[in-house]
This record gives structure tokens, sequence and C-alpha cells, in this order.
């Protein structure tokens, strides 16, 4: 049996996740909770941006809308309307298409 990296304790071999600290096994499971974590990130943060923006221009709206875009949820929604999710690359495209939008919008008005 190997042995967890973070804590040390036994871990069966088919096992994504540590049965005592949670930490994933797999290098493709921890690419993709990496990939989850900082996509949440920044789209908390484009969100508080748009937030901020929202009371004296409109271009707020879509940048909000770029960062709920991030959300692995809202990527795995999108999987449902088009029969799969899109790339994480591909939402991080959409996303930013929004912000730009949102940009533009708060320059022009």
């Amino acid at each position: 049996m190997p042995a967890c990296d973070s804590c040390g304790t036994d871990v069966d071999e088919g096992a994504t996740f540590c049965p005592n600290c949670g930490e994933p096994q797999d290098p493709n499971t921890r690419r993709k909770v990496i990939i989850g974590r900082v996509s949440y990130a920044f789209g908390f943060l484009l969100i508080v941006a748009g937030i901020s923006l929202l009371p004296g221009n409109l271009g707020g709206v879509p940048i909000i809308l770029g960062g709920i875009q991030l959300f692995p949820p809202s990527r795995q929604l999108l999987g449902r309307v088009f029969g799969r999710p899109p790339k994480v690359w591909a939402n991080a495209v959409f996303s930013l298409v929004f912000v730009l939008i949102g940009v533009v919008l708060y320059f022009l008005l």
C-alpha cells in the first residue's frame, strides 16, 4: 500500500483521495482540484470587482457574469446544455469576453 504524500496514511491503490486528510492521490485529480480552486478565486475577484462598479455604471454586470462563468458548477451547467462541458481554456476565454465587454461599457458609460 502506498502512503499519502501529505499525512503518511496508507492509501489503497485505486483510491483517488486520502481517507485521512482528503488529499488527492492521482496527479490528474490534483490538477483538477487546483484548477477548480483557482477558478473559484478568480471568479470571486471578478464578482467583487463587478459589484464595486455597479452603483455608478452598468459595466459591472458583464464583469459579474464573467466571474460567475469561471465557477466550475457553471461549466457543468453549460455541459448539460451543449452535451459536454467546455474545456477549461474555452471557459476562461468565454469569461474574458464578458469581462472585456464590461470594461468597454465602463469606459463608454
